[in-house]
């Protein structure tokens, strides 16, 4: 049974809230499920609270509250693990600069309130990685579990190690020594990332503006796992609009392009000015100058794919276009991140290997 409820409705109440005075308990019902499954719930709270919207649904606002409580108590165990993982990595001089949600959190971006994330990401010095798996493995810091292959995968392919978990907390850490994977071809000058750093209470923790957008840009199309795209989506919008003015958004698309990203931040700033009024009443819509003009079919993948992949999700939402979309989206994720030549060996390798473990145990391999 399909919800009775559309994307674009769930965008509209992000961009005018006021729109929730009118909904009945019914409505909210297949919006709340939406949000749920798009780990936007608190984030819509968030938006009604700052907006002074006084729900009449006590169903609505039950949920909302609920939803809002957890992300603030979220929020503080991120400040929390941070304050203790600087203090710790701090014995050996490493500065770890916090990324994605807990940046956000960090820096108070307007997309951090009511955020949620399954893990913490720090980015630190590549020649640092050795004494920090080391400092974290003698403080209760453990590294999960991986077979010889995928242990191999993140060592010589990942621009990150193998997930670390807290013993006691839970916390999953992911540690970066690079934005994107080094396999891509890609180059990031690490090295003007790490000192071009903002400060938090006169510390170093998170990525410049600028950073934390490409970064964001980056994740959302070398990515292969479109199932919840509304949230970077949202991210994409705040961020953008954390910036200046058009001046500024015109230098940072000539600072994504000399970094090699030139298509990926067309196509962020073309999905949020679809999507978002406010990026439109800051920007202007005249955004079809040489610089950013897409190819023909870059236009074509931008009206078919992108746009009919980076909606609000759910099973009982989704169209045909919306899944072919997503499913696209990851195939082009996949040949981002690895050349061909390599990726078809690494796909043919895990499809033997889980067909393997499937009849012999998951732990043939260790």
């Amino acid at each position: 049974m399909k919800l009775n409820i559309t994307p674009q409705e769930i965008i509209n109440l992000f961009e005018s809230p006021r729109l929730a005075l009118d909904l009945d308990d019914d409505k909210w019902q297949d919006i709340l499920r939406v949000l749920r499954f798009n780990d936007m719930t608190a984030t819509l709270a968030n938006i009604l609270s700052v907006n002074n919207i006084a729900l009449r649904s006590h169903f609505a606002l039950k949920h909302l509250d609920s939803s809002s409580i957890y992300a603030q108590r979220q929020a503080q165990q991120v400040r929390n693990e941070s304050y203790s993982l600087k203090k710790l990595l701090s014995n050996a001089e490493v500065n770890p600069i916090f990324l994605k949600g807990a940046a956000y959190i960090l820096a108070s971006d307007e997309n951090s309130h009511g955020r949620l994330m399954s893990d913490i990401d720090i980015l630190v010095d590549k020649k640092c990685l050795h004494e920090v798996e080391s400092i974290l493995k003698s403080n209760g810091w453990r590294e999960k579990r991986l077979d010889n292959y995928d242990e191999q995968y993140y060592r010589k392919w990942s621009h990150e190690l193998p997930p670390f978990r807290h013993i006691t907390s839970g916390t999953t850490l992911d540690i970066h020594h690079t934005l994107i994977p080094p396999i891509t071809g890609k180059s990031i000058p690490i090295e003007s990332v790490l000192a071009e750093s903002a400060r938090v209470d006169g510390v170093r923790q998170t990525l410049s503006l600028e950073w934390r957008l490409l970064h964001c840009i980056i994740h959302f199309f070398f990515n292969e796992d479109y199932e919840k795209p509304f949230r970077d989506l949202w991210d994409l919008k705040c961020l953008f609009c954390s910036l200046n003015d058009k001046e500024h958004l015109e230098k940072f698309l000539l600072f994504a392009t000399a970094l090699g990203f030139r298509t990926e931040a067309i196509y962020a700033v073309r999905l949020v000015e679809l999507n978002f009024c406010s990026f439109k009443e800051k920007f202007g819509t005249n955004l079809d100058g040489n610089d950013t003009k897409l190819s023909k079919i870059e236009s074509i993948f931008f009206n078919l794919i992108v746009v009919n992949m980076a909606i609000p999700r759910h099973p009982k939402l989704d169209s045909f276009l919306t899944k072919f979309s997503s499913f696209v989206m990851m195939i082009r994720g996949h040949f981002k991140k690895m050349p061909l030549k390599i990726l078809i060996p690494h796909i043919s390798v895990k499809v033997y290997r889980g067909v393997i473990k499937t009849v012999y145990g998951r732990y043939h391999f260790e």
